[in-house]
């Protein structure tokens, strides 16, 4: 026979595979807003946090700040309610629309209305 000649040494090996995790960052395109209360008030107007009053303006225009908005509406004699488009995308001018009315209102994260 042939291995009676040619000596076939035989060896089992043991294959070990470990998984390591790999480190995963997560992007998100949601803008992170700090909404903490205090930091968004208007007077005695009611702050509603994530939520748009959608319809209609007296006016509107380019703001650097919620208090700007709010001073902006407090000293226009017409304006009941308003609604400021927080900056987004690193930017730091948000847009802010003031009103002669109260609309109905809807849900939306990156606004944050007030009204009387």
């Amino acid at each position: 026979m042939f291995s009676d000649f040619f000596p076939i040494a035989l060896s089992l090996i043991d294959l070990t595979t470990t998984l390591t995790p790999i480190n995963t960052t997560m992007i998100t395109t949601e803008p992170i807003i700090d909404t903490t209360e205090p930091s968004y008030a208007c007077g005695n107007m009611t702050v509603l946090i994530g939520t748009d009053l959608v319809s209609g303006y007296l006016d509107f225009r380019q703001v650097q700040s919620f208090s700007e908005c709010c001073t902006w509406c407090q000293s226009n004699s017409s304006c009941v309610s308003f609604t400021w488009d927080m900056p987004t995308g690193g930017g730091s001018i948000a847009w802010c629309y003031i009103r002669d009315h109260i609309p109905s209102p809807s849900v939306n994260p990156v606004v944050i209305s007030a009204r009387y």
